[in-house]
């Protein structure tokens, strides 16, 4: 599967070699001295009677161009024991740093940030299929990654998983890069707009 770093065209390739196809593609539109580039990839799964087996969601860096934010939604054809899952989810990923029930959650804070990440309430990159995170630039500002996964509704048994995997280390500093520039470019055209209007 498709790893966070990776391009684009990677993470197409892999996505649809897996049965989804390109659901919705938009664009960083040009800044920063690059061209348009893509921002958000997302991809769906048809099932059986036109049902949504599946959905992929990748947000990129508007400076790297690189998969920054993942959220995936998996149904299974069949009941999956949560004790199963999660076994699966530590060989892969390492102990989580909370583990309760259905929900696994692995958060790491930036170097020398550890203190202000513990104070902050850590690295949750949320429950949602979401992955902008741009609302929550400051407030992540601590975090280096993270990763949440939530087996099923509850209970020991489950029918699909949902992930949110987030580099918030590069994603805030990409975005708040973006940010700034864009505050940049507004205050040049209001000055712009002064001079013409003298």
């Amino acid at each position: 599967s498709f790893k966070i770093g990776d391009t684009p065209a990677q993470v197409e390739k892999i996505v649809l070699s897996q049965g989804y196809v390109v659901n919705n593609k938009s664009m960083h539109p040009p800044s920063l001295g690059l061209p348009e580039r893509v921002s958000t990839l997302m991809f769906e799964k048809k099932g059986a009677n036109n049902s949504i087996d599946g959905a992929v969601e990748v947000a990129f860096g508007p400076v790297s161009g690189k998969a920054l934010a993942v959220a995936r939604v998996e149904k299974y054809g069949k009941t999956v024991l949560v004790s199963e899952l999660s076994k699966a989810l530590v060989e892969k990923y390492g102990q989580p740093t909370r583990l309760v029930g259905h929900t696994a959650l692995w958060e790491e804070a930036r170097a020398g940030k550890e203190k202000e990440s513990a104070l902050k309430g850590g690295c949750n990159p949320g429950f949602y299929f979401v992955t902008n995170y741009s609302n929550m630039l400051e407030g992540r500002s601590h975090c280096k990654r993270a990763l949440h996964v939530l087996m099923g509704a509850g209970g020991s048994e489950a029918r699909e998983i949902k992930v949110n995997m987030v580099d918030f280390e590069n994603y805030v500093d990409e975005f708040l890069k973006l940010d700034k520039f864009n505050q940049e470019v507004a205050k040049q055209q209001l000055e712009k707009k002064k001079q013409e209007a003298v």
